[in-house]
């Protein structure tokens, strides 16, 4: 079995049944009872605050969109392992809600004390955790790097800006090329022999035979 796999590119791992159920706990199952929380919290909001689809939320909720028969029967199934990495993260989210109170209740010039020092390690502890996650097919996660934008505090300033972007875009980078002595214009114009003089284009050429021709045999009255 190990031989198929890896000759059909695949990363074989070794592992007790009891760590299987661990693992696939904290990177599978538990992440589906997140985002199933997080998602039933949007049927109590108005319509007009899930318009927007933030990309934070349609991230974090894109696997709530589930069965929930067969996601029953998963959990079902992997309770143990589920229960011990939920009661985990009921601590930490204890330990956020209480700084957050904390944050809400704080008078002006008495801030509470731990309270930002505990948000923030929260956050920090996410991105650690977040860079142990490796990319695609096993390759490297891909590292993003924070561009801070200033964009005016005026209505439709992002809009604005978004378009002045698609327009540098399309804009040249640069002054256009001058031709060369010898170089061949497309279209019509002049163009310049090696010696610098200056011979016609085909497009004058064709004008000069045309006018020779009327000449010759005179205007027609009409062309059928």
């Amino acid at each position: 079995m190990r031989a198929v796999a890896t000759a059909l590119g695949a990363r074989v791992s070794t592992m007790t049944a009891a760590e299987h159920d661990d693992a696939v706990a904290v990177v599978s199952h538990v992440p589906q009872v997140a985002a199933s929380l997080v998602a039933s919290r949007l049927r109590e909001v108005p319509d007009r605050a899930v318009e927007p689809g933030r990309a934070g939320v349609r991230d974090v909720t894109r696997i709530a969109a589930s069965d929930p028969a067969l996601w029953t029967q998963i959990l079902s199934g992997n309770a143990a392992a589920v229960a011990r990495v939920l009661h985990a993260v009921r601590a930490d989210l204890d330990a956020v809600v209480t700084a957050v109170d904390a944050l809400a209740a704080e008078a002006p010039g008495a801030p509470a004390d731990g309270a930002r020092a505990a948000v923030a390690g929260l956050v920090a502890d996410g991105n650690e955790g977040r860079a142990r996650i490796p990319g695609k097919h096993g390759a490297a996660p891909t590292r993003y790097v924070p561009v801070p934008v200033l964009v005016p505090d005026r209505p439709g300033e992002p809009g604005q800006a978004a378009a002045r972007r698609r327009r540098g875009r399309r804009e040249p980078r640069g002054p256009a090329p001058r031709a060369q002595p010898g170089a061949t214009a497309r279209g019509g114009g002049d163009r310049r022999a090696a010696g610098g003089r200056r011979r016609p284009g085909a497009s004058a050429r064709r004008a000069r035979l045309d006018r020779a021709r009327l000449s010759e045999h005179g205007p027609r009255g009409h062309l059928d």
